[in-house]
């Protein structure tokens, strides 16, 4: 085993954590091996992570930053009107799962609220972290201009756009609804464009801007 003499440890070892979660998933997941993978002591990650909820918390934490810019992007791509911005986030956030299931599956877990929760003193804190109001301001803008409810509080609103969002990401990452679809004779990629097509019409008020 090597000694610590690493030019980035702790990427090495958050890098090294996520192939453990990918392997193993929280419920087994070895704080040893994942010294083991990084090619560094069993002491080492004592030196940025005190124990395997300091590391699942970073992966947490790293997600949620992922996520966040992805969102972020997302918004930033020019879109007609707010409510088919909205939409390229519901596509954004099914993508991000598809290609991070894992991580989102932990970041969303009793494993990974119980691990942040512990560790959250030391959370790293910021807009960057913040995929929910990214989520949020869209959906005020929205609300503006009409396309979803003003009447409505715009936190309540985002919290059922997002569990819609997030079970769709889930179902896609678990290969649910491609397969669902594949024995209707329909595209994995169809099925996400309708669904979340269908799932703006259901937010759309009746009488409200098209």
């Amino acid at each position: 085993m090597k000694q610590y003499h690493h030019p980035d440890l702790r990427r090495a070892l958050l890098d090294s954590a996520l192939e453990e979660l990918k392997e193993f998933g929280p419920r087994r997941f070895s704080q040893r091996r994942v010294s083991a993978r990084a090619g560094v002591s069993h002491a080492a990650p004592y030196r940025h992570f005190e124990d395997k909820d300091a590391l699942l918390a970073a992966l947490v934490m790293e997600g949620m930053r992922g996520l966040t810019g992805v969102l972020r992007e997302a918004r930033a791509r020019p879109a007609a009107n707010s409510r088919e911005r909205l939409g390229v986030l519901g596509r954004a956030y099914v993508s991000f799962g598809r290609e991070n299931p894992q991580v989102l599956a932990l970041m969303f877990s009793g494993f990974g609220f119980s691990a942040l929760e512990r560790k959250r003193p030391k959370a790293p804190q910021g807009p960057e972290y913040d995929a929910f109001g990214e989520l949020e301001a869209t959906v005020r803008e929205c609300q503006a201009e009409g396309s979803l409810d003003p009447g409505r509080d715009s936190g309540i609103l985002s919290m059922l756009i997002w569990s819609t969002v997030h079970g769709l990401a889930v179902l896609f990452a678990e290969n649910v609804i491609p397969s669902m679809a594949a024995e209707r004779g329909v595209s994995g990629e169809r099925a996400e464009s309708e669904i979340l097509g269908a799932l703006s019409e259901i937010f759309h008020p009746a009488g409200g801007a098209a």
